[in-house]
């Protein structure tokens, strides 16, 4: 082991601002897959029609499987982007604590913000359908332009697409929460004491995660009687907390992530690091397994226990992408240029757009439909894998925009806007 590797291994090189190519990384990878996964569940007519789903192609049964698997990958959302903006929170208040409420409000500003967005995606965005062949009310109700180009200028309003939370609301939520969280761990000036702040943000990630299981069983059925009532606005309040993407228990990922930034942010000590990863990635790990073996979904509430398992591995792979990106591309001995492949390039310039193209994505992927439909007409849309070569053929279409894009410094996006709205609060310029 050379001497520079050792001081490597022994010094965190993370106690700066510098921008953490991982976490580019790993947004662009996830938003990859989530594009994939996209297409297999609202363009293939197998995931549509229940009927089909363990008959078409034979592999139902295994698409099912692999669709639930990698929807998860929204989760490394909330767990990185609570990693990143504790980071950044900590750097700040440590060079400048007297601007600490300025700090917090702008993480409270970035929150209601991204709120904002998330109904803009789920009205006029969003994935979805119109009806199911059972005649019931779709579980996954579609925005409005993406519906007119799919149903031939046919758009159903569905109140679930307000009463029913999405991934950019609890990115909202958990940045507001945390924000507030680490205002009150820093408002004092207190910084020796980081041992007992890492262990309150990681005390209270548990205390949500075993929460989530009870407020999703007993808050869920009250959801579905508001909503069956058509009492829409306290449908509206519960479901932030009770539905399938509500706050619980993702704002434990949430947590947990703040949790990582701050020790990455605050620990000299590259070895320790190492250590708390290694130990929670297989705490979690075996938790989640046991659970899925020994829990029986035939009953309401064994199937949220079931489900909490899988969360518990799903929080577990998030914390290995993290370690295992965080090695490559930001604790690695070369120097980060050589450690920059060039395969790699194009997913960490998507990570730089995420939050755009996760909202923009079901449009461009119905108007790609529309000529692909005139050629080969819509029999193409029941094959699986015809339909999975339209979801590779989508990720390259966005990594061609954001080749373009780039030049230009993404002018536009929702990235840039974000930057435009907080330019006026934000004193020192975020570098992740």
């Amino acid at each position: 082991m050379s001497i520079e590797e050792k001081q490597i291994i022994m010094h965190n090189p993370l106690n700066s601002t510098r921008r953490i190519q991982a976490f580019d990384f790993l947004r662009g990878f996830a938003i990859m897959i989530i594009i994939f996964v996209h297409r297999i569940h609202y363009t293939w007519t197998g995931m549509e029609n229940g009927e089909n789903l363990f008959t078409d192609q034979g592999i139902g049964v295994v698409l099912i499987i692999v669709t639930i698997v990698f929807f998860m990958m929204a989760g490394i959302f909330y767990v990185v982007s609570a990693t990143v903006n504790t980071y950044n929170f900590y750097h700040r208040v440590t060079q400048d604590h007297e601007r600490i409420k300025q700090y917090t409000k702008i993480g409270i500003i970035s929150g209601f913000w991204l709120i904002g967005l998330n109904y803009i995606q789920r009205i006029f965005f969003m994935n979805g359908f119109t009806s199911t062949s059972s005649g019931l009310e779709p579980e996954f109700p579609i925005g409005i332009f993406p519906s007119l180009l799919k149903y031939q200028g046919e758009f159903t309003w569905f109140w679930s697409i307000l009463t029913q939370t999405g991934t950019l609301f609890v990115l909202g939520i958990n940045l507001i929460i945390i924000t507030g969280i680490l205002y009150l761990l820093f408002k004092n000036k207190n910084n020796q004491n980081m041992k007992q702040k890492l262990r309150i943000l990681y005390i209270l990630g548990v205390i949500f995660f075993i929460l989530s299981i009870f407020v999703k069983f007993w808050g869920h059925p009250f959801y579905s009687k508001l909503y069956s009532d058509e009492n829409y606005f306290a449908a509206f309040i519960l479901g932030g907390f009770t539905t399938e993407f509500g706050l619980f228990p993702y704002l434990s990922f949430g947590l947990f992530g703040s949790y990582f930034g701050l020790l990455i942010a605050s620990e000299e000590n590259l070895l320790i690091i190492k250590k708390k990863f290694r130990k929670s990635i297989l705490i979690w790990l075996v938790i989640g397994l046991i659970g899925v073996v020994v829990f029986n979904s035939d009953t309401d509430f064994g199937d949220r226990l079931m489900t909490t398992a899988i969360n518990c591995v799903g929080v577990a792979l998030f914390m290995l992408f993290e370690w295992i990106c965080l090695k490559i591309y930001d604790y690695s001995a070369k120097k980060i240029d050589e450690t920059k492949s060039k395969p790699s390039n194009g997913i960490v310039t998507f990570g730089k757009i995420s939050l755009t193209i996760y909202i923009l994505e079901p449009l461009l992927a119905e108007i790609l439909i529309l000529p692909i439909d005139l050629i080969f007409g819509i029999e193409w849309k029941t094959n699986v894998w015809m339909v999975g070569l339209f979801g590779i053929f989508c990720i390259a279409m966005w990594m061609l925009i954001a080749f373009f894009w780039k030049k230009s410094e993404f002018i536009g996006s929702f990235e840039w806007c974000s930057k435009k709205l907080l330019k006026k609060n934000r004193p020192i310029q975020s570098k992740v």
